[in-house]
Order: structure tokens, then C-alpha cells, then sequence
């Protein structure tokens, strides 16, 4: 798989970074909405944090209190995540993955983070792009064809048109 086949999901920082790939383009989330520009800039008025995850018997509600058209905080939407659990590009299994590298070091209210030497760090724009513009670059697409919004805008082209039709089916 394009994406995901360079990943040791065994790692924090990539279960991590799978995890905001699959939010992003089950979400069709803005960058704004799962990743701060730095540490210091991270909102938790503004990013997804843990608590907006809500377990359901299916997989997540994601609950979403900011966005360009709700920015007072005045009202909030869902997004159901359902599990697909025979499916290498399921979102729920992603999460899920993620989270399980940082349970009891962080607090609902953080965003998405990884382990660096036993210690929290937030995932920023920065280092998600970073890792993308590597894979992309491994799997011989330029990287200048792609940005964070192309998640939202094309679905990171239909998520590499999902994952080369699950590397044609195994």
C-alpha cells in the first residue's frame, strides 16, 4: 500500500500520523481542525482533541466545536466514524491504534500526539508534512502536487485512489 506500506504502525509518531490521515479523509477535515502550526499555538477550542472522539458501539462520533462557519462556539456537529474492521484504510482501527501509544500520559482535552523519548509531543502541521512530503517522495509522486488540504479538496487523489484498490486486493 502507497501510504500505509511505509509505515511501522508499531511507532507512535506513524500509528499517529495514519491516524490523522484517515481523519482527515473520512472527516474531510480542514488542517486547521487536527493540527496546530506549532506546540505553542495548539488550541483545544480549535483542534480535535481526545474527549471530541465519543465511543460508540460502531466506532466514534466525532464532535466538532469550531470551523470557518462556526467560530463563536455557539453550536457543534457530528461525524459518525464507523469501524470497518477487514479494512486496511479503517479510521476507527487508526484511532484507536494511536490513541493506545498515549492512554494515561495525556488528558482528554490534547490533540493528536506521539511518544518522543517517553514523553507527549503534539503532532504539528509541520512534522505531518514532513513525514508526507517522505512518503510521497518514496513512492515517486511529488510532493508538490500535495498539501493537507488535498484530503479535504481531492481526497489526497481519493486517498492514492485508496490505497491502489488495497494493493489490488492482496
Amino acid at each position: 500500500m502507497a501510504i500505509r506500506g511505509r509505515l511501522n504502525l508499531n511507532s507512535s509518531f506513524h500509528a499517529s500520523f495514519w491516524a490523522i490521515c484517515l481523519t482527515a479523509f473520512f472527516g474531510i477535515f480542514r488542517k486547521a481542525h487536527l493540527l496546530p502550526t506549532s506546540s505553542s499555538t495548539y488550541d483545544p477550542k480549535k483542534q480535535l482533541t481526545r474527549q471530541d472522539f465519543v465511543v460508540v458501539p460502531s466506532g466514534y462520533v466525532v464532535c466538532i466545536r469550531w470551523s470557518k462557519t462556526i467560530k463563536f462556539h455557539n453550536r457543534s456537529f457530528q461525524i459518525p466514524f464507523v469501524a470497518f474492521p477487514d479494512s486496511l484504510l479503517c479510521p476507527v482501527l487508526a484511532i484507536n491504534n494511536a490513541f493506545r501509544f498515549t492512554t494515561g500520559i495525556t488528558t482528554l482535552s490534547q490533540p493528536f500526539g506521539f511518544l518522543s523519548r517517553s514523553r507527549f509531543t503534539i503532532f504539528t502541521y509541520k512534522k505531518f508534512m514532513s513525514l508526507l512530503s517522505q512518503i510521497l517522495a518514496e513512492i515517486g509522486v511529488s510532493s508538490s502536487l500535495y498539501g493537507s488540504h488535498s484530503f479535504r479538496r481531492g481526497g489526497l487523489p481519493l486517498l492514492l485512489s485508496l490505497e491502489f484498490l488495497l494493493t489490488l486486493s492482496q
